[in-house]
């Protein structure tokens, strides 16, 4: 992003899939104010052991007010942001996207930041609150976007392996058969529409996977909800009530069928 050539710079993932043109990115009112654009991660809740948090705290005594507003400095989540998508404006944020590589040092990184948090996520929000810059955490929610299973037509075994077998019975008739979204995180701007999604096409890119996603459905992330609401390996979110899915629009499904026809026959990302 630093070296690009360009003064406006969308830094976007491999495996994140736009379904509309990102030009639109930067008609963000947020981004034209502050000359950035961040996406939330999905709420993983504070139950999980938040060392990042208290690492953050330790040197950032007067965070900015944007900051002060996270759901990660106020321990509700574990990772404020995905960044399969980020968006600068070079002119207006440089020395915050300095501040950004200076945690991104290969020596910096490894001996201290990454072993604090996952990667490269939470540093760009971080080195601009350590400049004093401005930066815009879009206010969307994140969306879940994929296609719905239940609980007993995927083989989860192996989420539980590390859980006694009490607990496994009782998670199991609990949850045994409940309808579930399984698929990618999603994100949209203040029109509500999805515009990407971050996970490639694919069911599960950790594991390789080379089926292929159908992606006909969405759900926007409540206020409240945290770690009880997903599932891993694959990711899934359980669906408390019918109202909360939304079909995705026919044109974005015939846009979407479109590639993964193109990808079929041709093969590009596979």
């Amino acid at each position: 992003m630093l070296a690009s050539r360009f003064k406006e710079v969308i830094l976007i993932d491999a495996d994140a899939i736009f379904i509309h043109d990102p030009v639109e990115l930067f008609k963000s009112k947020g981004y034209q104010k502050t000359g950035t654009l961040f996406f939330r991660d999905r709420t993983l809740s504070k139950s999980l052991n938040n060392d990042s948090l208290t690492w953050f705290k330790e040197w950032a005594k007067d965070p900015l007010t944007e900051t002060k507003k996270s759901r990660f400095w106020n321990d509700i989540t574990i990772h404020e942001m995905d960044s399969s998508t980020v968006v600068m404006n070079k002119d207006k944020v440089i020395l915050g996207l300095l501040s950004v590589c200076k945690l991104n040092e290969f020596s910096i990184r490894e001996n201290m930041v990454y072993r604090h948090v996952h990667g490269d996520k939470e540093t760009f929000w971080m080195g601009f609150d350590m400049a004093r810059q401005h930066y815009y955490m879009s206010e969307q929610p994140i969306s879940f976007i994929g296609s719905i299973k239940t609980e007993s037509s995927l083989d989860l075994d192996h989420r539980n392996n590390d859980e006694d077998e009490d607990n496994n019975n009782n998670n199991n008739n609990s949850k045994n058969g409940r309808q579930m979204l399984c698929g990618h995180i999603a994100h949209s701007l203040e029109n509500g529409r999805i515009l990407f999604w971050n996970g490639h096409l694919v069911k599960d890119k950790a594991y390789n996977s080379t089926e292929l996603l159908d992606f006909n459905f969405y759900i926007v992330e409540k206020e409240g909800d945290d770690n009880d609401q997903w599932t891993t390996d694959p990711v899934c979110y359980y669906i408390n009530s019918k109202k909360e899915v939304i079909p995705l629009p026919e044109e974005d499904q015939v846009f979407i069928d479109m590639i993964k026809e193109r990808e079929y026959h041709s093969h590009i990302v596979l």
